[in-house]
């Protein structure tokens, strides 16, 4: 890790989450609005110009979002996380549960701000991520999506918590003008929207209690 991640981020309290199934993070599934928009805005996503597309998720949780990336053709997707026990949970779902081919997805043990891939990535997704990190990575997080998107490519952002600004967290307090100011030097919103009601997750915590949900797709400039 770096010594800006050692600082900010406290691996233990997410291993000892991981080890003691305290993880209301978790939905079982894939995220119902990731799906929406996969379908929604397929085109754009995944050009017919392209047949190969790379896709990265940084702090993946079990996988289940990268199992809906991978199910698309000529996708290969990688996750991240910082807990081995994460990474051995995500392990063990997509390859074992889901029987998914280790050529077309994995997951990585791996600090966010110092992975260093042979190239940029196509799309990344960011769910429960930026406000899972203290506010005072912010900068640090739209730098390092900023390197890790190609020009061209796209980050989809799940927008949560969006709830005036307080010193709770994690998850912390974000806002669609908090987004904007760090994504807008290098990425343009194509796209934004609540999150409807039946997208909602039915299990894990209740995320109306900590704020608003949007959903966006920013193209890399």
């Amino acid at each position: 890790m770096t010594d800006t991640t050692k600082e900010h981020v406290n691996l233990e309290r997410w291993e000892s989450a991981w080890q003691e199934g305290r993880t209301g993070w978790d939905l079982g599934d894939a995220t119902p609005a990731l799906l929406s928009v996969l379908q929604s805005h397929e085109s754009v996503l995944f050009p017919p110009s392209k047949s190969q597309w790379s896709v990265l998720i940084p702090g993946c949780g079990r996988g289940y979002d990268l199992a809906a990336f991978a199910a698309k053709k000529g996708v290969s997707a990688i996750g991240l996380d910082i807990s081995p026990t994460g990474v051995a949970e995500a392990d063990k779902e997509l390859h074992q549960v889901r029987g998914l081919s280790r050529e077309t997805v994995q997951v990585q043990l791996a600090d966010f701000f110092e992975f260093s891939p042979s190239a940029p990535f196509d799309i990344i997704f960011d769910h429960t991520f930026l406000c899972a990190l203290v506010p005072t990575l912010r900068s640090a997080w739209a730098k390092t999506m900023s390197n890790l998107v190609n020009k061209g490519g796209h980050l989809i952002c799940l927008m949560f918590p969006l709830r005036d600004a307080d010193e709770k967290g994690p998850p912390y307090a974000l806002s669609v003008e908090v987004y904007n100011e760090l994504l807008s030097p290098n990425f343009k919103q194509i796209f934004i929207r609540n999150v409807q009601e039946s997208e909602k997750p039915q299990v894990g915590i209740n995320r109306d209690d900590y704020g608003a949900q949007k959903i966006s797709v920013w193209e890399r400039l």
